[in-house]
């Protein structure tokens, strides 16, 4: 089976990126998960990054590429936003449109849009494309930022072992040689590294959520648990962080 083919089945029972849910409770936040995914809570550490990072900035426009089920734009909220999402897998397109009504969402390559955007996610997204489309993809991303625009650009890390959906994952050295081969003209704004587990955090894993028979929801538990990892384990070093987060710019 193809990589391709591998993520593409991974939409075809549910969208897998909404089973995690950042609810409030008694006055804090905590992240639930109703099925398992024991990876859900590293999965909205990241995301809630990066939306923190634009609801900072109070962008007007913003694309996420590579939306897959629509989980980011969801994370947006009903901000004073307009909302757009492309991806080519048709089932995942169908979910996120399901899910947000209040966006914009098309099954297509980056490529064929003509609107340019204050604000570019791309969030887990480049390790699937293969070596040979790399610097015709960003060039089209390039393509669609507006002219003061910011891409958050975000890749699993070396720290990670390879999986099977994708075809690398990344060192700061890697993503820059394909930027740089890719022809573009950018600045690197800032870099950071997100996400390192410990034996609080494994511990928790197997305990709560890696169990095929249940799942133990403790709202005490899950409230720790998610302020734990924002002061602990979300601003990391190189050495440790599992996910690379880059915010470029226009050179």
């Amino acid at each position: 089976m193809s990589k391709e083919m591998i993520q593409s089945d991974q939409y075809r029972e549910l969208p897998y990126h909404h089973i995690p849910r950042l609810v409030m409770s008694k006055g804090a936040h905590k992240v639930t998960c109703y099925t398992c995914w024991d990876c859900g809570l590293e999965y909205m550490c990241y995301m809630m990054n990066i939306i923190e990072r634009i609801k900072r900035e109070g962008y007007k426009t913003v694309l996420d590429v590579g939306c897959g089920d629509g989980e980011l734009l969801y994370l947006i909220g009903n901000e004073d936003i307009k909302k757009y999402g492309c991806d080519v897998d048709e089932q995942a397109i169908l979910w996120a449109k399901a899910i947000n009504p209040d966006a914009t969402l098309i099954c297509d390559d980056v490529g064929n849009i003509t609107e340019k955007f204050e604000c570019i996610t791309l969030i887990e997204v480049l390790e699937h494309i293969p070596d040979e489309l790399v610097s015709k993809f960003i060039q089209n991303i390039f393509d669609r930022l507006g002219e003061d625009g910011r891409i958050y650009l975000q890749v699993p890390t070396t720290v990670i072992p390879l999986e099977s959906k994708h075809y690398r994952h990344y060192t700061l050295e890697l993503l820059k040689k394909q930027l740089d081969a890719s022809g573009v003209s950018y600045k690197i704004e800032s870099v950071s590294y997100v996400f390192k587990k410990n034996l609080i955090y494994n511990m928790y894993r197997r305990l709560f959520l890696q169990s095929k028979y249940w799942i133990l929801r403790i709202g005490g538990i899950e409230r720790f648990m998610w302020k734990y990892v924002n002061n602990k384990l979300k601003d990391v070093s190189e050495r440790e962080g599992r996910h690379l987060l880059v915010e470029l710019k226009r050179g």
